[in-house]
């Protein structure tokens, strides 16, 4: 089963708006692969492109992504929005 957006929203915790600044600065390859990837999770949590998996433990209730070797985004579902908790480094 996979989750719908009940509005088409994304919203980024202050850190991870932050990071997804800096890579629109510092690094634009990375910045379109996380657009890329934003758009997969708003359309499934589980689906499509990033390898996405389902957290555990301290992160149970959010979802990651690979953006390359080193950064993950990772997000979760809140009152039917996106929610961009990190998308630099890796959990």
């Amino acid at each position: 089963m996979s989750k719908k957006l009940t509005k088409p929203g994304v919203a980024f915790d202050a850190n991870a708006w932050d990071d997804y600044q800096y890579f629109k600065q510092y690094n634009k390859k990375l910045s379109v692969r996380i657009d890329e990837l934003i758009k997969e999770a708003m359309r499934s949590p589980l689906e499509g492109k990033g390898k996405p998996e389902r957290l555990v433990g301290d992160f149970a209730g959010f979802y990651s992504r690979r953006i390359d070797r080193e950064h993950r985004l990772v997000y979760t579902y809140i009152d039917g929005y996106l929610v961009i908790a990190q998308c630099r480094f890796h959990y």
